[in-house]
């Protein structure tokens, strides 16, 4: 993994998904004594920030009350996810020790009554066995909550990993359409999860960040999304309505302050009761009207910020059409729940009304 300052590089994959081709090789195991690795495959050469923090004991490297496992593997269930959690101390916990899925998960999955992103979040606190030192249920819920977006990005991907480690290994496979004009093909395309590329943050004892924004001289405050962020994006997402505006709801939704003024938003501001249509609050509307007339230049900044300062991975692959032989790019799309059940499951569950 490259440091943070060259994920403006790497828009996708570096290695390239072949139809059903061979798959990387696991990676060697770290040299004795060497810190978590925060890539893929949870081994290696941790990143420059991430030593640094270990070393400036913001990181909890293992030295309470359990032993770090630094090979962790996903045979395990153990796994240094991107991010972390920063608890009131200030202390960053991101060892996870995670179970797989079983059926109760299944069953809350499938359930469409329930928003998906609560459904992710039930499955992620219930099969959560520790964060870092922390083993209370209570506190791992507060803790999952509270992790940035890329960091709860992770860890379902290391949940799919655990699930379907003895069958799949860290294996997953795809189906997904040439989007090329004169193809339009569906192919089988087969990903190795463990290596999808992470992005740590450059200051991972830190949530919030300020910018000068530099055509208006505005002084903005911002925070790194996490769950209230999520479920506003999610609610965006429903109403298709809004598709346009959703460049500026990015931007609203992790504003803090603007010129020292608390501007901070939650989900009720964005969506009214169980309706699927936006309903901006007062407040929401006189900040949405606000940040609409920013230069795209002072836009694209704050863009850039939390595109340089936000833990991430990067879900996008190259693909080598499996027909036409041309390369285009694909999405591993975590939020589906083919994603964490058998292959053999989500084909039945083309053929039946039911999974």
């Amino acid at each position: 993994m490259g440091e943070k300052q060259t994920k403006g590089a790497a828009s996708a994959l570096s290695a390239e998904v072949e139809a059903k081709g061979p798959l990387p090789s696991p990676s060697p195991s770290p040299q004795p004594g060497a810190p978590p690795a925060v890539t893929g495959q949870e081994r290696g050469t941790p990143s420059p920030h991430l030593q640094k923090a270990v070393e400036g004991g913001i990181v909890d490297d293992g030295s309470g009350d359990y032993e770090a496992i630094t090979d962790a593997a996903s045979e395990s269930g153990v796994y240094t996810i991107v991010g972390g959690y920063l608890d009131d101390d200030r202390v960053l916990h991101n060892e996870v020790h995670v179970r797989s899925l079983s059926g109760d998960e299944e069953e809350l999955l499938s359930n469409e009554n329930i928003d998906i992103v609560d459904r992710l979040t039930g499955m992620m606190t219930a099969c959560t066995e520790r964060i870092g030192t922390i083993t209370d249920k209570g506190q791992i819920t507060q803790a999952i909550h509270r992790l940035p977006m890329g960091s709860r990005k992770h860890l379902l991907i290391c949940l799919r990993r655990v699930t379907h480690w003895k069958r799949h290994k860290d294996n997953y496979e795809m189906d997904i359409r040439c989007p090329i004009d004169d193809c339009q093909q569906v192919g089988s395309y087969k990903v190795n999860l463990g290596d999808l590329e992470v992005y740590e943050m450059a200051e991972p004892d830190r949530r919030e960040y300020t910018e000068e924004l530099l055509d208006s001289g505005n002084e903005v405050v911002w925070r790194v999304a996490t769950l209230p962020q999520e479920k506003m994006y999610r609610a965006v997402g429903r109403s298709k309505d809004d598709d346009f505006k959703i460049l500026t709801y990015a931007i609203m939704a992790r504003l803090v302050s603007l010129n020292g003024v608390d501007v901070k938003l939650n989900l009720e501001d964005f969506i009214r009761g169980n309706t699927k249509k936006i309903q901006l609050s007062k407040r929401a509307e006189s900040l949405y009207q606000t940040v609409r007339k920013w230069s795209s230049g002072d836009r694209d900044q704050l863009r850039e910020s939390f595109f340089l300062n936000e833990p991430d991975v990067n879900t996008v692959v190259d693909i080598k059409c499996s027909s036409c032989k041309r390369d285009f790019e694909g999405e591993v799309d975590i939020t589906q729940r083919t994603f964490f059940f058998p292959s053999a499951t989500s084909r039945r569950s083309k053929q039946r009304s039911f999974i």
